[in-house]
């Protein structure tokens, strides 16, 4: 295995780990954690927020914080692992609070600082194109805990139990991820840069940093509480559970399909387009709330999302060559404060409506306007 496809498979882990069980496993634990814990929809709305908000401390605090990428990556890894673990010892409110928290920033943590080396490493080996590889590790963390999930459910297994099994995987990774990571060319130069100066800040940067906080907004309302929306939607079926291991699925196989269209057309056409379809998918079981259209809606969700992520990082790349660390920690942090507002938002305009229906308006329309206020640019080849 040459050096960078082992720094991409690191990095795919890391996002599987950080992203997918670490802050995405809650998703499709939620309907399990309503029945075995009596959890409310506000009250997961709240702790949906909580990692949020700790998502967004970890994305400024990475701007400000001067040590190797490779080591702050490795020590948010074990965070996570322990976090994770965490859930599963108590079933105090509180106590989840202050845990889902810190397990935000030790996402953000991994997410910036695995982009960021990364990203320097496949550049330095003229292999900028295995960046998908990686990225698709964040659909891959999502369809894993969604199927165990499935069988969770199926084998009577309580959500503590399920966090403490998601612990273990997540410190597998820790150890996959460690080895893994000490290959390829060491970036010296790419991270000195990094670390001693920031981006000219631009209008266009800030627009890109807009777009992103809108689309964190709008997807996130659905990416938290798709089971419950479909299990709301469909009274006593139980295919609800298989929603999310689809979006998983959508999101690992879209990041590498994105790659033609991306060389073909450039970035700018790939993120109007997922903006859209993205907004489409999300208000789908307005009009036609049937397992079929919830299926549709899951695919659209999964296969644009991360994809967008891809893109517009790929953006940052081009806008801050050399230093883009602090733009990627900036829309980060923007990313992460629609992603604060969302859950709560939605989950009092569920207690108010008695059903999703806002919410999903909501998410549509933030789809729309983070698309029209994506910067023009010239379409990058990757």
């Amino acid at each position: 295995m040459t050096g960078a496809w082992r720094i991409a498979i690191a990095g795919l882990i890391a996002l599987a780990a950080a992203i997918g069980i670490g802050r995405f496993a809650f998703t499709p634990l939620l309907p399990m954690m309503q029945h075995d814990n009596g959890l409310s929809i506000t009250a997961g709305g709240w702790l949906a927020s909580a990692n949020y908000l700790g998502y967004f401390t970890g994305a400024i605090s990475a701007v400000w914080l001067r040590l190797p990428a490779l080591a702050m990556l490795r020590v948010a890894m074990v965070l996570n692992a322990l976090l994770i673990a965490g859930m599963g010892v108590t079933e105090s409110l509180t106590a989840w609070l202050v845990i889902r928290g810190a397990a935000g920033v030790a996402s953000a943590w991994v997410f910036v600082f695995a982009s960021t080396l990364v990203l320097q490493r496949l550049a330095q080996c003229g292999h900028i194109e295995l960046s998908s590889v990686m990225f698709s590790g964040v659909g891959i963390g999502m369809l894993l805990p969604g199927l165990m999930c499935i069988v969770f459910v199926a084998s009577g297994v309580d959500a503590q139990r399920a966090w403490g099994i998601f612990a273990v995987v997540a410190a597998v990774a820790v150890i996959m991820v460690w080895w893994l990571s000490g290959a390829g060319p060491p970036a010296v130069s790419a991270e000195h840069r990094d670390s001693r100066y920031r981006p000219h800040w631009t209008a266009t940067m800030g627009r890109l940093i807009a777009s992103y906080g809108l689309f964190g907004l709008g997807y996130i309302i659905p990416a938290t509480f798709l089971p419950v929306i479909a299990r709301d939607l469909l009274a006593g079926s139980h295919t609800y559970v298989w929603f999310w291991p689809v979006c998983g699925a959508a999101a690992a196989l879209s990041v590498i399909v994105s790659v033609g269209w991306s060389r073909k057309y450039g970035d700018y056409s790939l993120l109007m387009v997922c903006c859209v379809a993205e907004a489409v998918g999300i208000a789908l079981p307005l009009f036609a709330p049937q397992a079929a259209a919830i299926g549709v809606s899951a695919v659209l969700l999964g296969g644009t999302f991360v994809v967008i992520t891809v893109a517009a990082l790929r953006e940052a790349r081009r806008l801050a060559p050399g230093h883009a660390g602090s733009l990627i920690a900036a829309m980060t942090a923007s990313f992460a404060l629609g992603q604060i507002a969302g859950p709560v938002i939605a989950a009092y305009l569920v207690t108010w409506r008695g059903d999703f229906v806002w919410p999903l308006i909501l998410a549509a329309t933030a789809l729309l306007i983070a698309g029209a206020l994506l910067p023009k640019s010239t379409p990058e080849r990757v």
